[in-house]
């Protein structure tokens, strides 16, 4: 027990130290974000600064729309003693102290066990085998909490897959320091998921469900059905979505820079593309899901082209977006080529069918990968810096990973 005592001492003093070097970062920031996860095994964390009392009207509105509550117990050792002579090291829930903290504020959506898991109260849903769920949806009511109730800016919205299949989601927003103009422009989200639905969440500004209804039937043959409200406020099927091979090839990143020109052009809906995110559902992490969020501003210029680079570790190189980007496509027939790379060249018993603009086969050596170390990080950086030469700034970029049914050889994605 001693030695288990020093252990937390030493915890206790670590976590003072670091926090003393955070307040004089913290005194020094200029433009405040803040950061909140939703996690769909019953958590959601709040980090940043509370500006304006942000963190005093969020912790209403969880409380209120959530049923959120604070988390008090921690996971902790002690000492149980065995036949009076020997003890061993056991766990139990106990009280929390500010060291145990993971982020400035914790709230848990139910009940923590004594196991440590959360009886959750149900705001988290989840059903079928598909991935069907509602973190899109709380996303939005939290996106729009923050911006048209609160005035904070949406930076950014990002998704991430734990657990064997995929089953446990969460989702990161950003948000930048509050700006008048954010009272009043709408957000939407739509998400693509490859097992053959859309799902669309926020308000019908502007007619924009007709519109995205219209374009879904015409471009990918899609039709609205029946939205559970619990998980979406709109939603389609089409079959539009595709796959094939053994090393990950899909044309969702194809079909993601169709609806970005959609709804970024001002000859069509003439919202601003704010962030864009992919996800891998699944045990082999092949059912992908793409999240877009957009926002309808009316005061700013819009229409910017969009371009999407897709590295794939198995192999390849993709390129999205290339009719509005001609000199950009050049560029990078030249960027690649100089490194190596071929133009692919489809297999015998594969279809004509195109899954991207562009592809390109990568050379030996092009990627690197040695366990969990990889260049995915260098080559996007490569890129950009290339690409901003060009005169296109770095929007988004985002990573994933198919693999075989057993976890192993994992095929590494980047979207930039």
């Amino acid at each position: 027990q001693k030695q288990i005592d020093q252990d937390i001492a030493n915890e206790r003093n670590l976590y003072n130290a670091q926090m003393a070097i955070v307040r004089q970062l913290d005194s020094r920031t200029r433009v405040p974000h803040l950061l909140i996860e939703l996690r769909s095994l019953g958590y959601i964390e709040i980090c940043g600064k509370d500006l304006g009392g942000i963190y005093g009207k969020l912790d209403t509105f969880f409380r209120t729309r959530f049923g959120a509550s604070d988390v008090t117990l921690v996971m902790r050792p002690y000492a149980e003693e065995k036949c009076g002579c020997c003890a061993q090291k056991q766990y139990s829930m106990m009280r929390a102290e500010d060291f145990d903290a993971v982020c400035d504020k914790n709230y848990v959506t139910g009940a923590i066990q004594p196991s440590g898991r959360v009886a959750q109260n149900g705001i988290f849903k989840i059903r079928g085998t598909s991935g069907e769920n509602n973190m899109g949806k709380l996303t939005m009511t939290v996106v729009n909490f923050m911006t048209n109730e609160c005035g904070w800016g949406l930076q950014l919205c990002d998704g991430g897959n734990l657990g064997r299949n995929g089953q446990m989601r969460e989702s990161q927003i950003k948000f930048r320091a509050p700006h008048p103009l954010n009272l009043m422009a709408p957000h939407l989200m739509i998400e693509l998921r490859q097992v053959g639905y859309i799902e669309v969440n926020g308000e019908n500004t502007g007619g924009i469900y007709q519109k995205l209804a219209s374009f879904i039937q015409s471009k990918w043959g899609g039709k609205q059905i029946a939205s559970d409200a619990d998980y979406c406020n709109l939603k389609f099927s089409t079959s539009a979505f595709k796959q094939r091979g053994s090393k990950g090839e899909n044309n969702m990143g194809k079909c993601t820079m169709m609806l970005v020109d959609f709804m970024t052009k001002p000859e069509q809906c003439a919202w601003t593309l704010l962030t864009c995110t992919g996800g891998n559902y699944g045990r082999r992490g092949d059912k992908r899901e793409q999240q877009m969020v957009f926002r309808n501003d009316e005061f700013v210029h819009y229409g910017e082209n969009h371009l999407m680079v897709e590295f794939r570790d198995a192999g390849y190189v993709e390129l999205n977006g290339l009719q509005d980007a001609p000199d950009a496509a050049s560029a990078l027939e030249h960027f690649f080529k100089q490194q190596g790379c071929t133009d692919y060249a489809k297999g015998f018993f594969e279809s004509s069918e195109m899954y991207c603009d562009k592809k390109y086969k990568t050379p030996p050596g092009f990627y690197y990968t040695a366990g969990t170390t990889n260049n995915l990080g260098k080559r996007t950086l490569e890129l950009a810096f290339f690409l901003g030469k060009q005169g296109w700034m770095l929007s988004l970029c985002n990573g994933g990973n198919v693999s075989d049914t057993s976890g192993r050889d994992v095929k590494r994605e980047q979207q930039v």
